[in-house]
């Protein structure tokens, strides 16, 4: 669960069943989380919403949960800026900036590529070509 900030936890995977959601279960999780990482000391609580044909029922996981939440194409640096800059959006709530992104995006042979976007290792040839497909890019 740590983040790439010391003060940070990034929340990898978020499974429930749906036989729980709706019941509170997951306000109830939250807050046991919450509690956790303030115990010691996090700062900051970071989760990504990737929509898949099963998981469209907590599309909207963040509003529920109090986050003042905004979509933004996460491939648009300049749309990002402008979303970060504004943060946080309600100072009364928890912001949730979800981020639309293609993992691999412009890559050819990695985009949306599961075993590209898992890789650990990479080879000189595949280095090679991850390069040169960026330069093209």
């Amino acid at each position: 669960m740590p983040g790439a900030d010391p003060g940070e936890w990034e929340i990898d995977t978020w499974l429930m069943s749906c036989r729980v959601l709706g019941r509170q279960f997951e306000h109830f999780m939250l807050d046991r989380l919450i509690a956790a990482g303030r115990a010691r000391g996090i700062r900051r609580l970071a989760g990504v919403y990737r929509k898949t044909a099963k998981n469209a029922q907590v599309a909207d996981l963040f509003p529920r949960f109090g986050f003042a939440a905004v979509d933004v194409d996460g491939h648009d640096v300049g749309a990002l800026r402008d979303v970060l800059t504004r943060v946080p959006l309600d100072s009364a709530k928890p912001t949730a900036v979800v981020c639309h992104t293609v993992k691999g995006k412009g890559i050819t042979f990695a985009e949306n590529n599961m075993a590209w976007h898992h890789q650990n290792k990479v080879t000189a040839q595949d280095a090679v070509r991850l390069l040169t497909a960026l330069e093209a890019y």
